[in-house]
């Protein structure tokens, strides 16, 4: 009799699995419409996310489940959240623990002290955000820290400093200004033939 096959699944929002309990190359998958996704292990025991670009006004797993001091799961891998006073070295942390760091509690730590940790992992380095927070939306791409936008701030030297913004001489599309927002850019500015460049009553385009 034929059997379905099934992989790590839930339908948990934001539920994420710690990368040490996968195996590697198994699958783990997250089928919530909030955020779905693939979830791998890659070889330096990191968490991979395969899934399309996250759209939404607050980041993709903004709000992991949090266990408080007292309750930490015995034996089951936990991301550090917060350090507060608990003493995570203690509970098998390592010497320096960190917000971020992945480890087993030895223990459940103290109730009423102020370090939490979740059992879901937080986000993967390279996972892709379209923040719809701002207008236009802006694509940001998680660095392991931060949510960093994509393409950075302009061209970058030899030292990595980003000191100019470039823009095109030519507007080849026609584009309207945001209503109620103003522009800035550098001239000479063109406008190709047949195209149209719409600043609406109340905004203001200034050309440097």
């Amino acid at each position: 009799m034929a059997s379905n096959i099934q992989q790590l699944r839930s339908g948990t929002s934001s539920k994420r699995p710690i990368p040490s309990g996968l195996a590697v190359g198994q699958l783990a998958v997250n089928y919530h419409e909030d955020d779905p996704a693939i979830y791998i292990r890659d070889d330096q025991g990191e968490l991979v996310k395969i899934a399309p670009a996250f759209i939404g006004s607050t980041a993709p797993n903004s709000t992991p489940n949090t266990i408080n001091a007292g309750s930490f799961p015995v034996g089951v891998p936990v991301q550090i959240l917060t350090l507060g006073n608990t003493n995570f070295t203690d509970l098998g942390a390592g010497v320096s623990p960190d917000v971020g760091d992945v480890f087993t509690p030895t223990g459940a730590g103290t109730a009423g002290e102020t370090g939490q940790v979740s059992s879901y992992q937080g986000n993967a380095v390279g996972e892709v955000w379209l923040n719809t927070q701002t207008s236009p939306p802006k694509l940001q791409i998680y660095n392991g820290s931060a949510w960093l936008d994509a393409g950075g701030a302009g061209a970058v030297g030899a030292g990595g400093d980003q000191i100019f913004l470039e823009v095109d001489q030519t507007l080849s599309a026609s584009y309207s200004i945001t209503s109620g927002k103003n522009a800035l850019t550098a001239g000479p500015l063109e406008v190709a033939t047949g195209q149209t460049l719409t600043i609406p009553s109340g905004s203001n385009l200034v050309i440097v």
